[in-house]
């Protein structure tokens, strides 16, 4: 290759990075756009320049960089990966139905059983496999202390905690222990209750002899508490793991999980994308999930062609 010729190759290459370096921080400005109409807070409100579709998320040693979230599903019985998808959510909390849905497409059948991590246990997600039949088994979750109010983790003194204030069903109300009511305000969804939210009159805070032992950092409303219920299918989730069965169920799910994530990253040494984008991003790891599988696939035909000769 001539001197000239080299020179016209560079030439093109250095404009063909400069235009997609230009795609990218335009298409970063829509995925910008795109979050802040979703009313993301400001921590999940981060986009990459060097892959736009990635998300910042928190990395197992504390930090923060761009990352995709890796779904995969697994049989059970064989060891085999079921399903795989790739999303930009940095936590679990909305993937088991998606997993499921995946699952069914690929295997024309919905399973009758899901185990999953504590990563995956919400309201939403324990009433939706009520819903759609399928035994859900997974850590059940301590919920103790989160309907009480945050004033409890304030200094506030032992008199003042929302345990002291009495609620009156029939007024659906409060009354402190200074004898003044606090008022329904609104409720709240928490991760496995509604929460119902209370709140004295600022003016009675205000006179209270005792505000500095109650709400002393309260300056423009008065006291609130919070009244937590769990739902018939959270409180029938709970006692089914209370059950030796579902222990016992649950503690396979390290060995069926876990193998497949452990093999990618340590023998196929997949620990980092080597594409950008969603979709090139989940073709990786589909063909990653594929060559597990082929793995497995050999091992059970060995199992088979073992024969084991008599003594």
């Amino acid at each position: 290759m001539s001197e000239e010729e080299g020179s016209r190759r560079m030439a093109k290459a250095r404009q063909r990075a400069a235009r997609e370096r230009q795609e990218r921080l335009e298409q970063a400005l829509q995925e910008f756009d795109q979050l802040e109409k979703e009313d993301k807070d400001k921590e999940q409100r981060r986009v990459s320049t060097s892959d736009p579709e990635a998300r910042v998320m928190k990395q197992p040693g504390g930090g923060y960089a761009p990352s995709y979230n890796v779904q995969i599903d697994t049989d059970a019985n064989n060891g085999v990966v079921a399903a795989v998808g790739v999303v930009q959510a940095g936590n679990d909390f909305e993937q088991l139905e998606p997993g499921v849905d995946r699952v069914k497409d690929n295997l024309k059948e919905t399973p009758k059983e899901v185990v999953t991590d504590g990563g995956y246990v919400s309201k939403d997600t324990i009433v939706a496999m009520k819903q759609r039949a399928i035994e859900y088994i997974a850590p059940c979750v301590d919920e103790a202390g989160k309907g009480q109010s945050s004033y409890d983790q304030r200094g506030v003194s032992a008199e003042y905690q929302s345990s002291q204030f009495v609620y009156d069903a029939q007024t659906n109300s409060y009354l402190c222990p200074q004898g003044k009511i606090l008022s329904y305000e609104g409720k709240e969804q928490r991760h496995l209750q509604v929460s119902y939210r209370y709140r004295a009159q600022r003016l009675d805070c205000e006179r209270c002899p005792m505000k500095s032992q109650c709400c002393a950092g309260n300056r423009v409303v008065g006291r609130s508490v919070h009244r937590s219920e769990e739902l018939a299918e959270v409180a029938e989730f709970r006692q089914k793991m209370q059950s030796q069965r579902a222990r016992e169920i649950y503690k396979t799910r390290a060995q069926v999980a876990e193998t497949p994530n452990l093999w990618i990253k340590a023998k196929f040494g997949l620990r980092q994308f080597s594409v950008r984008g969603l979709a090139k991003v989940g073709m990786e790891a589909l063909w990653a999930c594929l060559t597990y599988n082929i793995r497995v696939w050999m091992r059970l035909c060995w199992r088979k062609a073992v024969v084991v000769q008599p003594a």
